[in-house]
């Protein structure tokens, strides 16, 4: 007898409308949401591609400072708490994605009595498995402070003064205070999403520590929460422009289904997308990290379709930061990525150029001068070096050319030397 599938039953509160009731202060509970399904015109929780979803619902009997966990859960999770009667009519309290630890998700946010909120606890990108939650609260004995903007994920350029802004509400007089990798100052009565800093061109252009982070700009947005920065941010890579990103891959992990890169076990990686505006060799290195690196870049979208262009793990001149070339295509978008040896979590320096072929005419003779004519593109910078034995060169001229075509670098003729040689290259 042949053998048969069977269709898996949708977890009893895989609506909204039939969202488990949670009656206690405090809990812990176990739930699967295997065959959960999404909902028409349900939102996109914490504005991640989210599926597989099953709903609770609690009333407030009092203000309460709540916390609310999904750590131990065996399933990348997604964390959303909304008030509101319908999918129609939600709007965002809290949300989250991997602050439980492990790719699981924790939330706190501030109840007010008498309020109802439905929780939505779903899959990154449909994944599933078993949720373990744990419900706590603490009384309030005013209305909490309220965060109505959360601090911004920002890159910005080395020297530049860095500034993170959160505003929040209360009916009392307000302290803030700030943490950084997550080390808190005692007596914080509301915290607020973290944020990001790196060291790069634009302030839209940072890091993502999964691969499938993606803005789909769909769904409701809690209030204040800037949007999630996506797979869309891409960025432009001009020939023999130097580019570097300096970040931190704390409190990063590594997604179900990661590959390994150069031989490692993914563990605390951090990607980029790169995308060259002209064909070259394009060189990467991860000179001057604090950690132990490896570095791979990759071609397609979605885990299971990634190819390898080009990995490292000892590569760098130090034999424990890495660097790589491979030749690259105009207009291709580059998946990089950069992990920490056996999870190792610092300061990443991502340093990238690349490097364009160029024309170098035989050089000529007048007036006492040698002049070399170089057909150069626009606004890389182009170093001629000299010499008279083929082992020791020197740099005589370092020239560039903004609108790009010819550029003609001149030398005296040096009495009493017979042979002088030359050549011309693009140093990254």
């Amino acid at each position: 007898m042949a053998p048969q599938a069977q269709a898996q039953t949708a977890p009893p509160n895989d609506n909204l409308s039939d969202a488990f009731y949670l009656h206690a202060s405090s809990l812990t509970a176990t739930q699967s949401n295997t065959a959960g399904t999404k909902q028409t015109g349900e939102p996109d929780h914490n504005d991640s591609p989210a599926d597989a979803s099953v709903w609770y619902q609690w009333t407030a009997p009092e203000n309460l400072r709540v916390t609310l966990t999904l750590e131990n859960s065996k399933f990348d999770t997604l964390l959303a708490v909304y008030t509101g009667a319908s999918i129609a009519s939600l709007t965002p309290v809290a949300s989250d994605d991997d602050s439980g630890g492990d790719l699981t998700s924790a939330v706190t946010f501030n109840a007010l009595s008498g309020s109802d909120y439905h929780i939505a606890v779903a899959g990154y990108d449909g994944d599933a498995g078993e949720i373990a939650m744990k419900w706590t609260t603490v009384p309030a004995t005013a209305e909490p402070p309220k965060i109505v903007q959360q601090p911004e994920s920002r890159a910005f350029v080395a020297g530049q003064t860095a500034a993170f802004n959160v505003v929040a509400t209360s009916a009392s007089k307000l302290t803030y205070q700030w943490t950084r990798n997550r080390v808190a100052l005692a007596g914080a009565t509301v915290i607020s999403e973290p944020a990001t800093l790196e060291i790069g061109a634009s302030p839209n252009l940072i890091s993502r520590n999964k691969f499938r982070d993606a803005d789909t700009g769909s769904g409701p947005v809690a209030q204040g929460r800037a949007p999630t920065r996506g797979k869309d941010a891409i960025i432009p890579v001009s020939s023999g422009a130097l580019g570097v990103q300096v970040f931190s891959n704390f409190d990063s992990g590594a997604e179900r289904g990661e590959p390994m890169h150069a031989g490692q076990a993914a563990g605390s990686s951090r990607w980029f997308t790169l995308k060259p505006e002209e064909d070259g060799q394009m060189v990467l290195d991860t000179i001057g990290s604090s950690i132990d690196t490896v570095l791979a870049v990759y071609e397609g979208s979605g885990l299971a379709n990634l190819r390898l262009v080009k990995s490292d793990d000892n590569g760098a001149p130090d034999g424990i930061r890495s660097r790589l070339s491979f030749t690259a295509t105009t207009g291709t978008e580059y998946q990089v990525v950069v992990d920490g040896v056996a999870g190792q979590q610092g300061t990443i320096n991502l340093n990238w150029v690349l490097l364009v072929p160029f024309t170098l005419e035989k050089p000529t003779v007048a007036n006492g001068e040698i002049r070399i004519t170089i057909q150069a593109k626009p606004n890389v910078v182009y170093t001629t070096q000299v010499t008279s034995d083929l082992i020791n060169w020197t740099t005589f001229s370092t020239d560039q050319s903004t609108a790009g075509g010819e550029l003609v670098v001149k030398d005296a003729i040096p009495a009493g030397q017979a042979t002088r040689l030359y050549r011309v290259v693009i140093l990254p």
